[in-house]
């Protein structure tokens, strides 16, 4: 059986995973974003990180938004239209740089 652990979500991972941290491991959340706080359901672990779904937010993003698809969240084609438009591209160009920061 999966482990539910609260988490605060502090980053966003590159494929739109919340990222947080618990027992000094890496966890990736999906459905979760930065600033949040979720009960979130360990699906997989691993011995340098985790992953796992968000069942709950117990505390919201202001960056949070309601998707404009119906089916977000089910059929995996859109992975970020929970979030404000702005703030997407904020995340996007954060990662990119972050990207580059590693290859350099």
């Amino acid at each position: 059986m999966a482990d539910t652990v609260k988490m605060m979500i502090d980053s966003m991972a590159y494929g739109g995973r919340g990222v947080a941290r618990s027992g000094g491991k890496v966890c990736f959340v999906s459905g979760a974003l930065p600033g949040e706080e979720a009960l979130v359901k360990i699906n997989r672990q691993t011995p340098k990180y985790s992953e796992g779904t968000a069942l709950d937010i117990l505390k919201s993003s202001p960056e949070r938004t309601l998707p404009l698809c119906p089916h977000f969240g089910v059929c995996g084609g859109c992975q970020l239209q929970h979030i404000s438009y702005e703030k997407e591209l904020y995340h996007k160009d954060s990662q990119v740089r972050e990207l580059f920061k590693r290859i350099a």
